[in-house]
């Protein structure tokens, strides 16, 4: 596991908070994310560019209380179960 990578992409840099071994890209976070659905959005693009890449996925693993309008827009950029709730 890697954590705090940084990348660059075609749409710009990011930090990727999480790279597991087969090449999962996970962004993490909560109801903050939902504060800014255009710049959350532009981060999922980020990260969805990065694990495609390196022929990975990417997840958005979030906390309770996160707005489904979150939830929604990583399920837009990492596909049907490109989101779940953090155990």
């Amino acid at each position: 596991m890697d954590e705090g990578r940084i990348v660059t992409t075609p749409y710009g840099k990011t930090d990727i908070d999480v790279v597991l071994r087969d090449k999962t890209f996970i962004e993490v976070g909560g109801p903050a994310k939902a504060q800014n659905l255009a710049k959350f959005g532009q981060q999922l693009q980020r990260v969805a560019w990065a694990a495609n890449n390196v022929g990975g996925r990417a997840m958005f693993m979030y906390d309770s209380g996160t707005p489904q309008s979150a939830i929604d827009l990583a399920i837009k950029w990492f596909g049907a179960g490109g989101a779940r709730p953090i155990p």
